[in-house]
């Protein structure tokens, strides 16, 4: 079963359930991908386990679960972005011949920077590597942890969507409202959320794949690697690049 193709088929379905539309319910598409003892499992959860934390984000879960899936996207598009950028300017450091960051090419570059023999690295190289580790290492981290966090909501904005549906109508007024809002915004945030499942999570992993090889070299060449707690706070920052103004990451956890 594919993975992307069985939350694709979730969001779906929840998403029309939600709606209320009766043309489609996505039964079909939910009993062909994801079997129906994992619907059953998957619409009783809601909790949302992710490694890092956001200033501001609320305790309750199906809030959680929609703070972060509004951010999610958002996240994910500004790591895509630094990454690209930091293997781009890798590659021209380099010498290697990159001109669109596909699949193919980034798995030629992951290639190709394991085959680098470390004695022939230059003198300019071996700065670059060791002006840009820290923002290696920090997106590194970030990357695995967005991955993660991206499958994560995947699965629970559907759950947290079928469970505001069944609690809306005995729900108190103060309740109805937050809920009533949590409707309108479900379909545009299932569909951003499709997105990071589909592409933005193969992007990051792609990304990261190129970033573990430049590690690699940096450590056979001897640059000095930042800490861990060094690493997480470079980590926590760009994270936070890609965040609204006034938030940003502000811990990580071993969820």
């Amino acid at each position: 079963m594919s993975y992307v193709r069985g939350i694709r088929a979730v969001v779906l379905g929840v998403s029309m359930g939600v709606a209320g539309t009766t043309v489609f319910t996505g039964c079909d598409a939910l009993d062909k991908y994801v079997p129906k003892s994992a619907q059953n499992q998957l619409m009783e959860l809601v909790r949302l386990n992710i490694s890092f934390s956001v200033s501001g984000a609320p305790s309750d879960q199906i809030d959680k679960t929609f703070f972060y899936a509004d951010r999610i996207a958002g996240l994910t598009t500004t790591a895509r972005q630094q990454g690209d950028a930091m293997v781009m300017e890798f590659a021209r450091t380099f010498d290697f011949k990159v001109q669109a960051l596909t699949e193919e090419n980034m798995e030629k570059l992951t290639g190709e920077i394991s085959s680098i023999d470390p004695s022939e690295v230059t003198p300019e190289q071996k700065q670059w590597l060791e002006r840009n580790i820290p923002a290696i290492k920090g997106w590194a981290i970030s990357g695995v942890k967005l991955i993660d966090a991206g499958k994560n909501v995947g699965l629970a904005l559907p759950a947290a969507g079928a469970k505001v549906k069944e609690d809306f109508k005995s729900a108190s007024p103060a309740m109805k409202d937050r809920y009533g809002r949590y409707i309108e915004q479900f379909p545009g945030l299932l569909e951003d959320v499709d997105t990071v499942v589909s592409d933005g999570v193969p992007a990051l992993i792609n990304i990261g794949n190129v970033v573990e090889a430049m590690i690699v070299l940096s450590s056979a060449t001897g640059v000095e690697p930042p800490t861990k707690e060094e690493s997480d706070q470079e980590a926590m920052k760009l994270m936070s690049k890609g965040l609204p103004e006034g938030e940003e990451v502000d811990g990580f956890s071993d969820a």
